[in-house]
């Protein structure tokens, strides 16, 4: 049997589909839960007045230095990982030396990532395509504007993965009618792993006779799936959703890492809500900061540069 293959469906960096250069503000309605959250990462963002994303950014890199540490073999471009465009993107995966696979989204006729990805363990080899939806359009601007309808780029990618891997999976970020329509048109995929908003996969769900299955989003449960090919080339999937809840311990490095980073924001929370000191009248004389203040006048407060 061999070793698991690590791989994400996509969307695993943020929860918008562009990333505000505003302050970040509390709803209204948000739980006090919530509320606590939203206003430790709004102080959080006002100590970055030239880069209110800052915190965001920060979290997103976070992420993908664990995501490195993990050992993750493939990530699928989800239409949400482009939230802080698409240099932030390719720069910061690369810096990491992630393996991010878009097969549908082109520039210049060419596949602006990397169209798929073949691993091979113990003798087993997998080839991973992935779709981006092409709601990306409306977010990316002119970086993003050539994205190829996912059934069209399959058409491309499967029959050249079908003669080197004993399996195909795409990890798809499309939604339900775009995915029956690529299996539906494509044949030889073996698998689908989706990526989005949408309920839990306890069990697969069906594309005819191709498997689908999902986690639930945020990071919020880990799936593992095991294949199995009959000599008829028939697929046999047994899929388990683990949720990631106060059971399953943290990796203490990781603990410490996010630890030190929710540390970060509140000292800036604090810093940003910590009024600014004015000088008292006292007895004794007081050095004035620039020189000596003229003895008929108090002493002025210097400027804030902030």
């Amino acid at each position: 049997m061999p070793d698991a293959f690590l791989v994400d469906a996509g969307n695993f960096l943020f929860s918008m589909n562009r990333l505000s250069t505003r302050p970040i503000s509390v709803p209204e309605n948000a739980s006090p839960g919530a509320r606590k959250f939203f206003q430790l990462i709004a102080s959080a963002s006002k100590q970055h007045a030239n880069n209110p994303a800052g915190p965001r950014l920060e979290a997103a890199r976070m992420v993908m230095d664990f995501y490195r540490d993990m050992g993750y073999e493939v990530i699928g471009a989800g239409m949400k990982d482009f939230a802080a465009g698409v240099k932030f993107l390719k720069d910061e995966t690369a810096k990491r030396g992630l393996h991010l696979v878009s097969s549908n989204i082109m520039k210049d006729g060419k596949p602006l990532f990397e169209p798929f990805r073949v691993v091979e363990k113990n003798g087993v080899k997998v080839g991973f395509a992935a779709v981006t939806s092409c709601m990306v359009k409306r977010y990316g601007g002119e970086e993003l504007s050539d994205c190829v309808p996912g059934p069209k780029a399959m058409a491309r990618v499967v029959p050249e993965l079908r003669k080197k891997c004993d399996f195909v999976v795409v990890l798809s970020d499309a939604g339900d009618v775009q995915n029956r329509k690529m299996v539906d048109s494509v044949p030889g995929i073996d698998l689908v792993i989706k990526s989005g908003q949408g309920r839990r996969l306890y069990k697969p769900q069906w594309y005819g006779k191709v498997p689908a299955v999902m986690t639930h989003p945020k990071g919020k449960a880990v799936g593992v799936v095991k294949l199995e090919k009959s000599g008829e080339g028939q697929v046999k999937v047994f899929n388990n959703l683990v949720l990631l809840d106060k059971k399953i311990p943290m990796d203490a490095a990781a603990k410490a890492r996010v630890e030190a980073f929710v540390k970060k924001q509140r000292e800036a929370q604090k810093a940003a809500s910590r009024p600014h000191a004015t000088p008292q009248s006292h007895s004794r004389k007081v050095p004035f900061p620039f020189g000596a203040a003229p003895a008929s006048k108090p002493a002025a407060t210097p400027a804030s540069s902030h």
